[in-house]
């Protein structure tokens, strides 16, 4: 089952069939509105622009204290609508750049 939706762009109008999906849970609103990214990361000459989205994304869930994240590569590829390979190679880049750390899971203390 699907819904029509239509869409003006100039003088002609277009219908776009949108699926209709049944569910009781809410759609969760999003309450993001910014993300605190490392000014070196900016201005660094040595990170290119998939990393800089992946660590920019990551920023997205860090902890503003601590500046410590423990989001998974699923929900960055969601975030960023890549696959999950891609971002691991990301972050590969972006640890031997040293732009990240990557503890042992040993020396994580817990808070």
């Amino acid at each position: 089952m699907s819904i029509s939706k239509p869409f003006d762009v100039g003088n002609v109008t277009f219908h776009v069939q949108m699926p209709k999906f049944k569910t009781d849970a809410p759609t969760p609103v999003d309450l993001r509105t910014f993300a605190m990214v490392p000014v070196w990361a900016i201005v660094g000459p040595n990170l290119g622009h998939a990393a800089f989205r992946v660590l920019a994304a990551m920023c997205l869930f860090a902890n503003k204290r601590t500046r410590i994240t423990f989001v998974g590569q699923e929900r960055l590829a969601r975030e960023l609508s890549i696959t999950q390979p891609s971002i691991s190679l990301q972050i590969k880049k972006l640890r031997e750049a040293g732009y990240i750390v990557v503890p042992l899971p040993h020396t994580i203390k817990p808070m």
